[in-house]
């Protein structure tokens, strides 16, 4: 189990911790972000140190001088071809294919420059949140969608994809179903533990897990069971 924390990488292993910090070649100390790729390299995003990747018991580090485009990085993903996502704070989103950086900011399309998620669904689309609302990227171009598509907030933290092909985003202002262009929004009115939702994940007999800073919410079959009550602390 690997932990981001603001005093290094940590790793708990047989009930042991071991921390990693700049002495051992992480360029920063504190992590935003953390991806394992489908070759066993730990991508690690700090604060202000740009990108490191840990493999083989050895970190190397990429900043703005390698062409990162910012070295602030909030969210790491790899898609089905093996090019790695980055999304950071200002600096857009940045793509590493053949050992090369390349950016795509607002000039090319982008929705916001500081990207907070990024996802690949099954039709090959990327999705990407940021605090100006969601765009997808697909066949090189960008499509952006804002609170005048139906959006709740602006702010979009996470994504899941459910076996019909729908995405489920995490918002500021709820949990969103994107289905055939439109938005249905789920919040406390519907039972959720709060309207701010940071994380997703569909499991395998289709229920949507629901982290949000009021808690864990399960949904499924269009029902929310919050599971807060039973003793599950709130994100301070």
């Amino acid at each position: 189990l690997w932990l981001g924390t603001g005093a290094g990488l940590t790793r708990l292993k047989d009930g042991k911790f071991t921390t990693y910090s700049k002495k051992d070649g992480l360029s920063h100390r504190i992590i935003r972000s953390l991806y394992e790729d489908a070759k066993g390299a730990l991508w690690i995003g700090t604060e202000g140190g740009g990108l490191n990747r840990f493999f083989g018991g050895k970190f190397s580090s990429f900043s703005t001088k390698d062409g990162l485009s910012n070295n602030s990085v909030l969210t790491i993903y790899q898609d089905r071809e093996g090019s790695i996502w980055l999304g950071t704070f200002g600096g857009g989103l940045n793509r590493i294919r053949d050992d090369k950086f390349i950016t795509y900011t607002a000039r090319e399309g982008l929705g916001n420059d500081l990207a907070l998620a990024v996802y690949q669904s099954r039709d090959g689309s990327i999705w990407i949140g940021t605090i100006g609302g969601l765009s997808r990227f697909k066949d090189g171009k960008f499509r952006n969608y804002t609170i005048r598509n139906g959006l709740p907030d602006t702010k979009v933290y996470a994504f899941a994809e459910d076996q019909a092909g729908n995405m489920w985003l995490g918002t500021n202002g709820g949990l969103c179903r994107f289905k055939g262009g439109r938005v249905t929004t789920y919040t406390t009115k519907d039972g959720l533990s709060h309207d701010s939702v940071r994380s997703l994940f569909y499991d395998s007999k289709g229920r949507l897990w629901v982290g949000t800073r009021g808690g864990l919410d399960r949904f499924k079959a269009g029902k929310i069971i919050n599971y807060s009550k039973f003793g599950f602390p709130s994100m301070p």
